[in-house]
């Protein structure tokens, strides 16, 4: 079984990996904060703290940036 502290370690670090896909997509589209937020209806500040990994992101929001990006959700629960 996974101790707390493992599970809060792997919680941040997938935090972490979330936040720089989002980040690497946005800029490879040229966007900014700003226009992210106006395309997808989420608030600057939601989106900032999302890429400084300070934000618990929904599956609801995932899947709302992924459809904008055209790109699948995967979760996996692994060993």
């Amino acid at each position: 079984m996974i101790t707390k502290k493992e599970a809060k370690k792997n919680f941040r670090e997938t935090r972490t990996a979330l936040a720089n896909q989002i980040t690497a997509l946005r800029k490879s589209r040229k966007l900014t904060i700003e226009e992210l937020g106006f395309e997808t209806g989420f608030k600057k500040i939601y989106l900032e703290r999302l890429e400084l990994a300070q934000l618990e992101i929904s599956l609801s929001m995932v899947n709302a940036l992924a459809r904008y990006f055209d790109k699948k959700v995967k979760i996996e629960l692994v060993d």
